[in-house]
């Protein structure tokens, strides 16, 4: 190391915070309930269901340290020199002592956490060994574990863990640079009992509303989809709770059913038609449909139904309509529908085909433009 790098490094063993400054902080948490009309099949759902929301309070310091930066930190050096406590050689029983003896500012129960980290290689300069150590915060702390020691690694500790993990450097220079960090400690928790009240939902098999309950450690709010319900929320406290520092009721209520526009919602099996005229078309999945009350009684499905006879080849057809349009309303109940059709007009020789569109009739307030049977009509 150069003199001046010297004199730079024996000041900053002087270590000393330009400032640092407390407060606390309440993490949010949000509860998911989802809403599954295939669970039910009701019509209008109404349904309580308790929900315990915890929300974990911090003690956040936010601190600025000087420390020493070096020219050398992004150099690959690849820790070879320095004193790893034969981390990469003892049994995994001992590698937690080893890391902990090794680098400063961890700790033995730190380092047990950090092992799986260093067992993958051992960073080969001091810039990859800082990012693996704030990396490893930052998952640690989603786990519950406080933060604030990567820092200290890095920064308060640097002279001792850049030296002796063996990253400094025989031609370094170095200036003092002041860092600031944040220091996270779980102090407590707060819980908030929440009664999710959903009321008057109208949902159909495979259809799903999504509603969320979120505690801040002070309020409870209240959110939802609208992927086919007008939803009002609002929230109502209460003393039902008196064990938590909060207790609410959050209240879910369907102000108007959503028309959505229908997709592939009937996968009918094959449909036929006889010589006779007599048309059969399948749609077993209406059956489930109709167990929402509402479906059952304000939405039926219209079939409008055409003969056509066909003569001549592939490459030559001549192909004349045998019947008027016919509207014939579908007995969704009982998974099928039989139609009479007139074939006066149709010769032997014909191929009979139908043509055909399925509509709601006006007053379904579930979907909106027309219906689609997955059907093949034969002969």
């Amino acid at each position: 190391m150069s003199k001046t790098a010297f004199l730079v490094a024996a000041l900053v063993l002087q270590t000393s915070y330009a400032s640092a400054e407390q407060h606390y902080v309440v993490e949010p948490v949000t509860e998911k309930v989802v809403v599954n009309g295939s669970d039910t099949y009701e019509s209008k759902l109404n349904s309580t269901q308790d929900v315990l929301l915890t929300a974990k309070r911090y003690l956040v310091t936010n601190e600025s340290l000087t420390s020493v930066q070096y020219s050398c930190e992004d150099q690959d050096a690849d820790g070879s020199k320095g004193n790893w406590n034969n981390f990469y050689s003892v049994p995994a029983s001992q590698k937690a002592d080893a890391l902990a003896a090794s680098i400063k500012g961890v700790g033995v129960k730190t380092a047990a956490r950090l092992v799986p980290y260093f067992s993958e290689g051992k960073p080969r300069s001091w810039s990859a060994f800082s990012a693996l150590i704030f990396k490893a915060e930052k998952e640690l702390a989603r786990k519950g574990v406080d933060s604030g020691w990567a820092s200290q690694v890095v920064y308060r500790y640097k002279e001792d863990n850049i030296r002796d993990l063996g990253y400094l450097g025989d031609n370094c220079t170095s200036t003092v640079k002041v860092y600031s960090y944040n220091n996270r400690e779980l102090v407590g928790e707060k819980t908030a009992l929440v009664k999710v009240k959903v009321q008057n939902f109208s949902l159909l098999p495979g259809e799903t509303e999504t509603l969320a309950v979120t505690y801040n450690g002070k309020t409870v709010t209240a959110q939802s989809s609208r992927n086919y319900n007008i939803i009002n929320n609002f929230v109502t406290y209460s003393d039902f709770g008196y064990r938590y520092d909060a207790a609410a009721v959050a209240f879910f209520t369907s102000v108007k059913r959503l028309q959505v526009n229908p997709s592939n919602e009937v996968q009918a099996t094959r449909s036929t038609l006889n010589r006779s005229g007599r048309l059969t078309l399948v749609h077993p999945r209406y059956k489930d449909m109709l167990r929402n009350p509402e479906f059952r009684n304000r939405c039926h499905l219209v079939a409008t139904v055409s003969l056509f006879g066909e003569t001549g080849t592939f490459w030559n057809s001549k192909e004349r309509a045998l019947t008027a349009p016919q509207d014939v309303t579908l007995n969704l109940a009982a998974g099928y529908t039989v139609i009479n059709l007139s074939t006066n007009g149709l010769t032997k020789n014909d191929d009979a085909s139908v043509k055909y569109t399925l509509q709601y009739a006006p007053g379904c307030p579930f979907f909106t433009g027309r219906a689609t049977l997955e059907a093949v009509i034969e002969e």
